[in-house]
């Protein structure tokens, strides 16, 4: 092997060689392109050629986060933003919400009142504002410092997930779909009283169902029906006898919420059938009456243990149309006296129970 003078050159060829171009190098010998060439015959060549391939490309600097955590109406009571990072933090083992950095990783989080407990909405935003994932937490019963343990732990795990498997500089995937929100309802069954449903203080039952769609604020849907009212005139022994029975539809915006306490408005109407007979007659002849009224309510519900609540409700109805009932005193009906009339105004109470689903 020849020995090779301590200046020696060591020349890399590059992969494409200049062909057909004639030319040639000092000594006459045909060149070949040179694409890379170090005098390496001085230790500090080979101190600043070990220092470049082992230097590599500098690191990135890691991803900072910044957390956007909202209480809806009604959870203010529920775990805040500064004491969330902070379990965070600690269950990650380093502050990660401190929002320093060139690419901030947003967590767009809040809680609200759910139909059976809490809900809370996790949706993580890369640097472009475009969402990279979401998640929905949904914990039954009052507390909502239920939910601070399993809150925790699914916001470290996206944050190491995001960590370690999404690209900031890469391509940003889709936006995961929303998350379905379910249908949610209840029911409720309670004893009634109402002024103006019969011609004294009546009594009878209630049952309403809630329906709570996603698209739309809550609607109410019931039924009730009272003992009979009895209606006879001063100094007289006839009278007449009424038994009314009702429908009625509302609609009620998000209730209001605190602690286990629920209070909400309704607007709607009702419709009213009332079967009336007479009383003391050679011949009590039956008639029925339709009555169509304007109603707005309070509602108010205190949760007791699971699904289970105690359901109230004040309700006021305006009527459209007053219906009258009278007797044809020659029978001919060319005269009549007025046994009882519709009140133009009805006030019903209610109070029972009732269970979510």
């Amino acid at each position: 092997m020849d020995e090779w003078p301590p200046g020696a050159r060591i020349l890399i060829e590059s992969a494409r060689r200049d062909h057909g171009r004639g030319e040639r190098s000092s000594d006459g010998a045909p060149r070949r392109g040179v694409a890379y060439h170090r005098d390496l015959g001085s230790p500090t060549a080979w101190l600043v050629l070990a220092a470049q391939l082992a230097g590599g490309a500098p690191a990135p600097p890691p991803v900072s986060y910044r957390l956007h955590w909202i209480r809806a109406p009604g959870a203010e009571a529920c775990i805040d933003a500064a004491a969330l990072a902070d379990r965070v933090g600690a269950r990650l083992g380093r502050p990660v919400f401190d929002g320093a950095g060139p690419a901030a990783v947003v967590i767009d989080a809040g809680v609200e009142p759910g139909a059976t407990g809490w809900r809370a909405t996790i949706i993580v935003r890369g640097p472009d504002g475009l969402a990279r994932g979401a998640r929905q937490l949904d914990q039954p019963g009052p507390d909502c410092h239920a939910l601070d343990e399993p809150l925790t732990l699914v916001l470290a795990l996206m944050i190491d997930l995001d960590a370690t498997s999404t690209p900031l500089d890469g391509a940003t995937p889709p936006p995961p779909p929303r998350p379905r929100t379910p249908w949610r309802g209840e029911i409720a069954l309670a004893a009634a009283a109402g002024l103006g449903v019969v011609p004294a203080l009546g009594g009878g039952g209630r049952v309403a169902v809630t329906i709570d769609a996603p698209w739309l604020w809550p609607v109410v849907v019931g039924g009730a029906w009272w003992a009979d009212g009895r209606r006879v005139p001063a100094g007289a022994s006839q009278g007449v006898r009424l038994r009314p029975r009702q429908v009625d539809a509302a609609l009620c915006p998000p209730a209001w919420r605190r602690g286990r306490v629920r209070l909400a408005g309704c607007g709607g109407g009702a419709l009213a059938r009332v079967d009336a007979a007479g009383i003391g007659f050679d011949r009590n002849h039956a008639v029925t009456a339709t009555v169509v009224s304007a109603a707005v309510a309070g509602r108010a519900a205190l949760d007791l243990v699971g699904p289970v609540f105690v359901a109230a409700e004040l309700t006021g109805e305006v009527r459209l149309n007053r219906p009258r009932f009278v007797v044809d005193d020659d029978g001919d009906g060319g005269g009549s006296v007025e046994l009882y009339r519709v009140a133009p105004v009805a006030i019903r109470a209610g109070l029972g129970l009732g269970v979510r689903f």
